[in-house]
């Protein structure tokens, strides 16, 4: 399916990556910013899943897209992602493979400003 729907008792609130083909998506909102981490089809050409992140004003969020790489450089196939957000940090956990070799890595981040 194309993008996600944000739903909230059942009423939808937004609708973001309507572009991006979304495989899994994880997503949050504190103190009125909405944040979001999601498996994405490859945009950049490597041939592997990304990993996008939505975060900021609900209604004028900034999309980013983190690279998801092992330690010498080669792209893993994102397959999961989960996401943790308090007031004080941004928590990202992926998961993934390379060939037949998983892969687990994360990532701290600071809230929205």
């Amino acid at each position: 399916p194309f993008g996600v729907t944000l739903r909230r008792n059942g009423v939808a609130t937004g609708a973001y990556l309507q572009t991006e083909e979304v495989f899994w998506a994880s997503a949050t909102e504190l103190d009125g910013d909405l944040y979001m981490a999601a498996v994405v089809e490859d945009n950049d050409s490597d041939g592997s899943n990304d990993i996008a992140i939505v975060y900021g004003n609900p209604s004028n969020p900034t999309i980013a897209h983190l690279p998801i790489l092992t330690p010498d450089g080669t792209a893993i196939n994102a397959e999961g992602v989960s996401l943790w957000v308090d007031e004080d940090r941004v928590f990202i956990g992926v998961t993934g493979t390379v060939g037949l070799d998983d892969y687990v890595g994360w990532v701290f981040l600071a809230p929205a400003q």
